[in-house]
C-alpha cells in the first residue's frame, strides 16, 4: 500500500474537503476496494495500491462519471434534442457548451466510459413524459400545484433512474409527500444556487477534461490564460497542489464551496474579476457531496409527520469563531469530520449515512446542539475534530446564493461539565424558537447569542469562570423576558427551567461576589402558609411542581411583589428588603421571618460594607443564582459559605452588628427580637446614626444589654449596611455579632 498525500485536498475551502471524500470513493468503487484514507494535520493522505502515476492515470482515462443530474431546476433538460444520434452532432462545438446543448453532447457519445450517464439520462427524460412535464413552469414557482407536481417527479424520477444515479438525488434533496427539502450543502435549489445549475457545470467540466469528447472539439479547449487547456496539469493540480498553467476555465464558478473562486469585486488586485476555477475541482467536490444523501425521520405524536435530516447539517450557530458570522440571521453550517486512523470508503460511507448528531437525547438542529453532542459522545465515533463551515445567503451574488464561510475546528473530547446544560436544553431549544418567530424585541435575541456563545465556550474548554458564564447568561436572558413581559407571556416563552444545585459548586469562583450573590439568591421566608423567595421579587413568577420537578409562569397577579430593579444595586436591594418588610407585618409577624439555604460570611458582608466590590458582576450573578431550584438545594451545601473564625479576617462595622440583631433571623441570646421597620427605613434614607439609636433602643426593649446606644453613620454607607441586612448569616455568626455590641448579662426571658 502506498500512502499518497493528496495535498490538494484540506478540510478548508469546502470544495477541498468534499474533493478527499470523492477520491477515497471512486478509487474504492472503481479500482481499489482495499483503498483507505485519513487526515493528517490539514491534509488528506490516501493508502492504496495505486502509485501517483496511476491515481492520475485512473482519473484521466478510466474513471466513471457518477450522473449528476439536476432536472427539477431550470430549463436546461426540457430544451433537449432527445432524438440525437451517438457521432451525429449536427456541429461540432467551438466552445464549451452549456444548457440543453452540453446534455445533448453526453447523449451523442458512445464509449462504455459515458454508459450511465446516457442511461440516467434517458430515465430521467421518462420520468418527465411520465407526469407530463413540458416545460420548466410546470414545476417551477410556490404555488401548491407546482409543489406537488415537483414531489410527483422527484418520485417517479427515483423510481426510474438507476443506483449510481440515486445517491446524487439523495444528496440533493429529500423528497416528502407533498414536497421536496431540498440539502442547502447543495445550494438553495438543493442542486442549484441562483442561476447556478450543478449538473450543467459538472457535465461542462468533463466535457473539457475527458478525451470523449476530443471528438466534438472543433478547436482546443481555451484556458483562462488564453493557451490551451491542459487536462493532465489540471488533475495534477488540483490532486497535489501543483501549481501550473493552463489548469482553469473561465466562466466556471465552484459557487459555494469556494468563495475565493467566484470571481467579482476585490476578488484580484483590481476592480474585478471572471469566474474562473479549476474543472477537476468541480468534477471532484460534487462527486465528494453524493455522501451527504438525506433521510426523513420520523417522531411518533409529533404534528409534523416527517423532518428531513441530512448528514452534519445543521441550522446556524454563528458563533465560536470571533467576528465571523454574527450579523448572519440565518443559515445552515456543516460539521465535516475529520479522522486521523485510517478507514474504508465503506466506513466513512457508514458514518455519513449514521450522520445525525445527537445532543441530550435528541437531534441536534442547531451547531451549538452539535458542540454539545460531540463534547458527550465524539470520542466513540472515532472523529477527532470536526470542521465547521457555514452556509450563508447574500454574502457574493445577492440572496439567492448562498456562500460557505469558515468557523473553525472544533476538537473532540468527553466534558462531562457539558452534562449540567442537559438541564435547561428543552428551554433552550423553546426559547430559541420564540426567539426566531419574528416578532422577537432585538433585547431577546442579543442575550439568545451571548448565551449560545458562552455555552459554546463550555463545550470547547470547561473552568469555573465559563460555567459561570453560562450561568449570568441565563439570568440576562430571564431579565430580557421581564422587561419584555407581553412579548413573553404572549409567545408563550416560559421562564428559565430551575437549575439544580450542581451549578451552585460548578460556577463557584470563592469570590465575595459569588458567595453573597449565592447567599441572597437562597434567601426565602414563611408569610402566611408559602414559602416567599427572593425570586419572586426578581420577576413575576409562580412556582408548582409537576411530575416531580419544579415548574415556573409568568403571573401578572404577582407583579406588585416585583420590587428590584435596574440602576443602582444598593437602592434595588433595600427596595426588595422594604417589600418584605411589608409582606412580614401585613403577615403579623413579630421577629424577621427570612433565612436562606446558603449563609453569607460576616467578612464578605464587611467587604459588600466597605465598598471593595464589585456591585455590577454581583447583580449579574444574583439574577443567574436566583434561578437554581433552592428549595432542593440540600441544606448541607450552607457549610460551603458559612462564616469561619472572624479574628485576622474582616468584621462588618458595629453599625451593622446593631442593625442585623433586629433582623437575625434567629433568636438573639434565645430572644426574638420584634420588627420594627423604621430601623431599616432610616438607613436607606441615610440616616444611619437615627437608625442605630432605633436599634440600640429596640434591643434594649427586648431584654438585651446594647454595649453602645449609637453609631456615627450616614450617607451612601448608611444605605449599604440597610442593604446588607438582606443577607442571611448562620445562626453562630449572630452570635458573634451579639457579643460584639451587647453587654455580657443574663437577657431577660
Amino acid at each position: 500500500m502506498n500512502a499518497i498525500t493528496v495535498a490538494g485536498c484540506a478540510p478548508v475551502p469546502l470544495a477541498h474537503y468534499l474533493k478527499a471524500l470523492a477520491i477515497l470513493r471512486l478509487v474504492a468503487e472503481q479500482r481499489d476496494i482495499s483503498a483507505k484514507g485519513s487526515w493528517q494535520g490539514d491534509t488528506f493522505v490516501l493508502n492504496t495500491a495505486l502509485d501517483t502515476a496511476a491515481l492520475v492515470e485512473f482519473f484521466l482515462k478510466d474513471y466513471h462519471p457518477t450522473p449528476i443530474l439536476v432536472p427539477w431546476s431550470g430549463g436546461d433538460f426540457f430544451a433537449v434534442n432527445r432524438g440525437i444520434e451517438p457521432d451525429k452532432l449536427e456541429k461540432k462545438f467551438k466552445k464549451r457548451p452549456t444548457s440543453s446543448n452540453v446534455v445533448e453532447a453526453i447523449l451523442a457519445t458512445t464509449t462504455e466510459r459515458l454508459h450511465g450517464y446516457r442511461i440516467a439520462l434517458d430515465r430521467t427524460f421518462a420520468a418527465m413524459d411520465l407526469c407530463g412535464l413540458k416545460k420548466k413552469k410546470d414545476i417551477e414557482g410556490s404555488g401548491n400545484a407546482q409543489k406537488l407536481k415537483k414531489a410527483d417527479f422527484l418520485q417517479a424520477l427515483r423510481n426510474f433512474l438507476p443506483d449510481d444515479a440515486l445517491q446524487w438525488v439523495d444528496a440533493a434533496a429529500v423528497i416528502r409527500p407533498d414536497a421536496f427539502s431540498p440539502n442547502n450543502l447543495l445550494g438553495s435549489g438543493g442542486g442549484s444556487d441562483g442561476n447556478s445549475h450543478f449538473s450543467d457545470n459538472f457535465m461542462q467540466a468533463l466535457w473539457a477534461v475527458l478525451p470523449e469528447f476530443d471528438c466534438q472539439r472543433a478547436t482546443a479547449v481555451a484556458a483562462a490564460g488564453g493557451r490551451a487547456f491542459d487536462s493532465r496539469l489540471a488533475l495534477q493540480e488540483s490532486l497535489f497542489a501543483r501549481a501550473g498553467n493552463n489548469t482553469h476555465l473561465k466562466k466556471l464558478s465552484p459557487v459555494l464551496f469556494d468563495s475565493t473562486r467566484v470571481g467579482g469585486p476585490n476578488s484580484i488586485s483590481g476592480f474585478d474579476s471572471e469566474a474562473a476555477s479549476n474543472p477537476w475541482d468541480f468534477i471532484l467536490m460534487i462527486e465528494g457531496a453524493c455522501l451527504f444523501a438525506g433521510a426523513l425521520s420520523k417522531k411518533i405524536g409529533a404534528a409534523n409527520p416527517s423532518t428531513a435530516h441530512f448528514p452534519f447539517l445543521l441550522g446556524a450557530s454563528p458563533i465560536g469563531a470571533g467576528s465571523l458570522g454574527q450579523v448572519e440571521s440565518s443559515g445552515k453550517e456543516i460539521w465535516l469530520p475529520i479522522w486521523e486512523s485510517t478507514a474504508s470508503a465503506k466506513e466513512v460511507a457508514e458514518l455519513f449515512a449514521a450522520g445525525r448528531i445527537e445532543s441530550h437525547k435528541r437531534v441536534a438542529a442547531h451547531g451549538i446542539d452539535a458542540a454539545q453532542a460531540v463534547c458527550q459522545y465524539g470520542v466513540d465515533c472515532g472523529i477527532d475534530s470536526f470542521q465547521r463551515i457555514g452556509l450563508f445567503r447574500g454574502r457574493i451574488g445577492g440572496d439567492n446564493y448562498f456562500t460557505s464561510a469558515h468557523l473553525g475546528r472544533f476538537v473532540v473530547s468527553r466534558n462531562p461539565s457539558v452534562d449540567l446544560l442537559g438541564e435547561f436544553d428543552p428551554w433552550l431549544i423553546a426559547f430559541r424558537d420564540k426567539a426566531g418567530a419574528g416578532r422577537a424585541p432585538a433585547s431577546i435575541n442579543r442575550v439568545l447569542r451571548k448565551l449560545e456563545s458562552a455555552v459554546f465556550d463550555v463545550c470547547q474548554r470547561t473552568d469555573t469562570a465559563r460555567i459561570q458564564q453560562v450561568l449570568i447568561q441565563l439570568g440576562k436572558c430571564e431579565q430580557a423576558m421581564v422587561h419584555s413581559l407581553t412579548w413573553a407571556i404572549n409567545s408563550f416563552a416560559r421562564p428559565v427551567t430551575p437549575l439544580s444545585y450542581h451549578w451552585l459548586e460548578a460556577a463557584n469562583d470563592g469570590s465575595p461576589e459569588y458567595q453573597l450573590a449565592a447567599s441572597l439568591s437562597s434567601v426565602h421566608g414563611r408569610y402566611g402558609k408559602n414559602s416567599f423567595s427572593l425570586r419572586r421579587q426578581l420577576e413575576p413568577v409562580t412556582g408548582s411542581t409537576k411530575n416531580g420537578a419544579s415548574w415556573l409562569e409568568w403571573d401578572k397577579g404577582c407583579i406588585v411583589d416585583v420590587a428590584w430593579h435596574e440602576g443602582d444595586v444598593i437602592d434595588a436591594m433595600n427596595a426588595v428588603m422594604r417589600r418584605r418588610l411589608v409582606l412580614a407585618q401585613k403577615d403579623g409577624g413579630r421577629i424577621w421571618p427570612d433565612t436562606g439555604r446558603l449563609f453569607a460570611k460576616l467578612s464578605d458582608i464587611a467587604t459588600f460594607i466597605e465598598n471593595s466590590f464589585n456591585r455590577d458582576r454581583f447583580a449579574e450573578l444574583l439574577w443567574g443564582l436566583a434561578l437554581l431550584d433552592w428549595p432542593r438545594v440540600p441544606l448541607a451545601s450552607r457549610s460551603t459559605a458559612s462564616s469561619v473564625e472572624w479574628r485576622g479576617d474582616a468584621f462588618p462595622r458595629s453599625a451593622y452588628a446593631l442593625l442585623k440583631l433586629c433582623f437575625a433571623g434567629t433568636p438573639v441570646h434565645e430572644v426574638g427580637v420584634p420588627l420594627l421597620p423604621a430601623i431599616h427605613q432610616h438607613a436607606a434614607a441615610g440616616k444611619g446614626t437615627l437608625a442605630t439609636e432605633l436599634a440600640a433602643g429596640r434591643l434594649r426593649a427586648s431584654g438585651l444589654a446594647p454595649s453602645v446606644e449609637r453609631v456615627q453613620l450616614g450617607g451612601p454607607t448608611a444605605a449599604t449596611v440597610a442593604a446588607a441586612l438582606l443577607f442571611p448569616i448562620a445562626r453562630g455568626d449572630v452570635e458573634k455579632l451579639a457579643g460584639a455590641v451587647l453587654r455580657l448579662k443574663n437577657p431577660k426571658r
